[in-house]
């Protein structure tokens, strides 16, 4: 199935499937093929937010984690309260293992994604405080 079918299809392959989850059951369709629904940050994290608080959780972006490991892992490190060791080894990829390869995203599927995102990121944006800045990421 491609991407933009799957993602079309979500809803009828997720049905009831949330509810299993919420009441601490395990569902497979919903792990595999909830695309959207996993997207939605803002309720994930309001949901944290509710058992934990905001100031005892750090939300980072994977992007500056992956393109400035020792920024983003003093930030962890401040944040808990420790000093990022200095001679700290900061490897970025494990060894043996390949970057994932992903075939281009079909314009059409990509338009229609950013506008159904585009409520749910602007919710976390207001959140967060911050603008992740995915739409110029995708660009």
């Amino acid at each position: 199935m491609i991407f933009g079918e799957a993602i079309e299809q979500e809803g009828q392959r997720t049905v009831g499937e949330y509810d299993k989850v919420k009441s601490g059951l395990n569902s497979l369709s919903w792990l595999l093929y909830s695309y959207k629904a996993r997207g939605r940050y803002a309720e994930q994290l309001a949901r944290w937010y509710k058992c934990f608080g905001k100031k005892q959780i750090l939300v980072l972006r994977t992007k500056s984690l992956r393109n400035n490991p020792r920024d983003e892992l003093t930030k962890v490190f401040d944040f808990i309260g420790l000093s990022l060791p200095k001679n700290m080894s900061l490897k970025t990829k494990r060894e043996g293992t390949q970057e994932r390869i992903y075939s281009k995203i079909d314009q059409r599927v990509r338009v229609k994604l950013e506008e159904y995102f585009k409520p749910y990121n602007q919710q976390l944006y207001e959140m967060m405080g911050r603008d992740f800045n995915w739409e110029a990421d995708n660009k």
